[in-house]
């Protein structure tokens, strides 16, 4: 039963904030990063991508240039997870026309495509958890029942993104059909949502009955635009259609494909900025957590005596880390004999200061 939907607060999670150019133009589906590639999914309202050339495209990782790898339809495949509200406040032929339209999509998986499925309510459960035979999804989709007297979604996305987190090299999108949100019960704040939700790099599109309240169907539209999807309304006769079309417009979507200098994990929120030229710039928040080892070893670029500091300046040929660490530096001079450092400070990235415990002798 749907008691409060979303509070109006201020949310920021995978925002994108246009600028320029039409809004339904070019959105962000979602953003994943393992540094230092970062690969974002664009849908392109406008047609406006397929005019747009790969050198005329800029982007920066809080404010760094990022470098421009692609531009290219995207064939990668999606981890779909769909989530069906199995409360009883589902009328009975939206949930049994859900299931159909559920088993229908599971047929037009491509060969890369993956179909997981969880069930909310009193409870919340992973019933596919992708992979199964067109027998057993059949089977699972006829078991279920709205019979249940709450709408657990906040559990429910726990569960999501302890799912998608199990896949890797996919697109991570789920598939929400409800007729809105109970957070009553929610185990977890709206904030602590969000975060996980930057953090996972998953898109949420729905399906709202056409029987919901206006005003409740407005404010599950704004949190999945919100997360990067769209809100679909369908009633019983059209629900597989309705499906079809939201899988068109994911499977119609583009890939853009950035690199950054460095494998460098911040863990920290970043802001990605990409730039189409004339035609539009999006802006949304990241979180780069991930990273792929890097097997070319860093190189000392230049070391300068820096006389009025006492210290040497050390400059590497791109970003590094444990630089200030105990025992990863020894200085000597010209006999070999040790000397004694003051201390290790990190100027930037790619560069850090030694000072010695005493001037070098002169001569």
């Amino acid at each position: 039963m749907v008691k409060a939907l979303w509070r109006a607060a201020p949310v920021f999670f995978l925002v994108a904030m246009l600028i320029g150019g039409s809004v339904s133009a070019v959105s962000v589906e979602q953003a994943q990063v393992c540094m230092p590639d970062i690969d974002v999914y664009l849908y392109d309202g406008g047609d406006v991508l397929s005019g747009i050339a790969e050198g005329e495209i800029t982007a920066a990782l809080d404010g760094a240039a990022l470098s421009v790898r692609s531009l290219v339809r995207a064939e990668q495949g999606i981890f779909y997870v769909y989530m069906i509200d199995v409360s009883a406040s589902m009328p009975a032929g939206h949930f049994s026309a859900a299931k159909q339209a559920v088993l229908e999509a599971w047929g037009r998986l491509r060969d890369q495509d993956t179909l997981a499925l969880i069930t909310f309510g009193n409870t919340v459960d992973l019933r596919l958890e992708g992979g199964e035979s067109r027998a057993k999804v059949t089977e699972t989709l006829d078991s279920l029942k709205n019979t249940d007297t709450s709408t657990k979604f906040y559990d429910a996305m726990d569960v999501l993104i302890d799912t998608v987190l199990q896949t890797e090299d996919m697109r991570r999108v789920a598939v929400v059909i409800s007729d809105g949100i109970d957070d009553t019960d929610a185990g977890m704040t709206q904030e602590a949502l969000e975060e996980k939700l930057i953090r996972t790099g998953v898109s949420i599109s729905a399906m709202c009955i056409d029987t919901a309240p206006e005003s409740g169907v407005a404010q599950f539209g704004d949190f999945i635009r919100l997360s990067g999807g769209e809100l679909y309304i369908f009633e019983p006769a059209d629900a597989g259609t309705v499906l079809d079309s939201l899988l068109d417009r994911l499977e119609g979507g583009w890939h853009l494909a950035l690199q950054a200098p460095t494998n460098v994990a911040s863990g920290e929120e970043a802001l990605l900025n990409i730039d189409f030229g004339d035609a539009q710039s999006i802006t949304l928040p990241v979180v780069p957590e991930r990273w792929i080892p890097d097997s070319k070893q860093p190189r000392v670029e230049s070391v300068v005596y820096a006389e009025g500091e006492n210290a040497f300046l050390v400059t590497f040929s791109e970003a590094v880390t444990g630089v200030e660490a105990d025992g990863v530096w020894m200085l000597a001079d010209g006999n070999g004999e040790p000397v004694a450092m003051a201390s290790v400070d990190v100027i930037d990235g790619v560069s850090c200061r030694l000072t010695m415990a005493a001037p070098p002798p002169e001569g």
